[in-house]
């Protein structure tokens, strides 16, 4: 399929890149460079949390298993296989956050670093924020806490997860997966 462009006389097909024209100094960037731009700072801001925690984690893992005992104990129990000791597993754990962190800050495989982040979320949330299990009101209102800031991390991977794959354009350029189309007309 071919399409006319008014300034070449023979038309140029999808594969032929157009040339780009310059924005002229001191013009903003088009909408879809600021919105690539902040989705960029949204995934390294959201990575930011876990690479930081992950490290932590790896280095001190200790208090984080005590914590996590009685999950992993029902884990372990239900499992067809023999799993490592607890502190292992947190360290896993947390190895797995910081790999997947950083693939979603550096944006490589930003859906599955977000799939793989939501699995650890999710077993770190249980396992170790269980506000339900505290009759001591401080604490039970510390957990919750951070019960309902993982809960907020959760919505934040959604959003990465459900977000579209963005495809290469003819010219290189990077674009939206799907074409827009105006409402009304």
């Amino acid at each position: 399929m071919s399409r006319s462009n008014p300034t070449r006389s023979t038309p140029v097909s999808r594969s032929t890149p157009v040339p780009r024209r310059r924005r002229p100094a001191g013009s903003k960037p088009p909408r879809r460079a600021q919105r690539g731009l902040a989705v960029r700072l949204a995934q390294a801001a959201l990575a930011w949390v876990f690479v930081h925690a992950g490290v932590d984690v790896m280095r001190h893992p200790e208090p984080r298993a005590a914590s996590a005992a009685r999950l992993l104990g029902a884990v372990r129990s239900a499992a067809p296989v023999d799993l490592p000791d607890d502190v292992a597993l947190v360290r896993a754990n947390a190895a797995a956050q910081v790999a997947a962190g950083t693939a979603l800050a550096l944006g490589k495989a930003p859906r599955l670093a977000a799939a793989a982040l939501l699995a650890s979320l999710a077993a770190t949330t249980v396992g170790g924020h269980p506000f339900w299990s505290f009759d001591e009101p401080t604490q039970r209102a510390g957990q919750r806490i951070h019960f309902d800031k993982n809960l907020g991390l959760a919505g934040g991977l959604l959003l990465v997860l459900v977000t579209p794959r963005r495809q290469a354009t003819p010219a290189g350029r990077r674009g939206p997966s799907t074409p827009t189309r105006r409402r009304g007309r």
